[in-house]
């Protein structure tokens, strides 16, 4: 049972029969697997074809396989690179950004229930901007989702649930994303060791400190990714993360007031997991650890973080 797949179920029983929006959440959006920041050159093979989204650290005793992850897929993302499988087969354990084995069905329906909807008369119109729910009017018309069907739900609640509504139009599903693909590979076979804690990823969705912005920035996101979701995986099969940066980049740039959106979902976090990274370079034994693929990349992601510290990194 996932947080994802608890989330989803909860949410479709709050719907009211006879709405045509049926909503699924995602944990993780889009956003969360490509990060809109400048490569580390020293860090990042790129434009090569026979590369994947894999690399290999290393220090004098240990070995981390640091694999950026896709939430949400299609089969035709499989069979993946024999680089990636090989890499996992010969690792000791999997570390993951939350294990799915971990999580109590019934106290997360009712932090969901709790921190996810407004309560009495009070809706989402009566807490972000006139210019945020302008977007959001004009993106759910567009989209044919009734209004009266999502008011009820704060901003971080209702950005995961168009997320989740835009990628099952798409035909995509987080049951094929990468982690749980290697989740359950793992279980009850190798120890799953967690970066990050139920409570981190919550926060992600109730407490961002501007939910105006992270509206915004959903939106933004989705008004380009079904145009754009095949060429990522493309160049995300290729390892060629030129592309993709290439690909996001400019519309974030463009938006100063997103900065701490991005810090909170990537830069703040991409900290501490390399400092769970290092901790584990520091044992003897051989790690394969899957992170969305954002938090890998950037003059603040993981694998320039960690090439600071003098460990050898290549990308398979």
């Amino acid at each position: 049972m996932t947080l994802r797949t608890i989330i989803e179920s909860h949410v479709e029983k709050y719907m009211k029969p006879g709405k045509q929006f049926t909503a699924i959440i995602l944990l993780l959006l889009i956003i969360f697997f490509l990060s809109p920041t400048h490569l580390p050159a020293q860090a990042i093979k790129n434009n090569n074809s026979s590369k994947s989204f894999l690399w290999e650290v290393s220090s004098n005793t240990a070995t981390v396989y640091l694999l950026g992850s896709v939430h949400y897929a299609s089969p035709d993302l499989y069979p993946l690179n024999p680089a990636i499988t090989n890499a996992f087969n010969k690792s000791d354990a999997l570390v993951v950004e939350l294990s799915p084995f971990t999580l109590e069905r019934k106290n997360m329906e009712n932090i969901i229930l709790q921190r996810g909807f407004y309560l009495g008369s009070e809706t989402i119109r009566d807490n972000i901007t006139k210019k945020a729910f302008d977007m959001l009017e004009d993106y759910l018309n567009k989209s044919h989702i009734p209004l009266l069907s999502v008011l009820k739900m704060k901003p971080g609640m209702l950005s995961y649930v168009l997320s989740s509504h835009q990628f099952k139009k798409m035909g995509l599903s987080p049951d094929l994303g990468i982690d749980v693909y290697f989740a359950n590979k793992a279980q009850n076979k190798k120890e799953i060791i967690e970066l990050e804690t139920i409570e981190d990823h919550l926060s992600l969705i109730f407490d961002m400190p501007n939910e105006s912005h992270f509206l915004k920035y959903t939106l933004l996101d989705l008004e380009k990714i079904d145009q754009l979701y095949n060429e990522i995986i493309k160049a995300w099969k290729h390892g060629d993360v030129d592309a993709i940066n290439n690909m996001i980049l400019r519309d974030y740039e463009k938006h100063p007031d997103l900065i701490p959106i991005l810090s909170r979902i990537y830069y703040i976090r991409n900290m501490k997991m390399a400092a769970k990274i290092r901790d584990l370079l520091n044992t003897r034994q051989t790690y394969f650890v899957v992170v969305g693929a954002g938090h890998l990349v950037g003059d603040f992601g993981i694998l320039n973080l960690l090439g600071q510290l003098n460990y050898k990194i290549r990308q398979l």
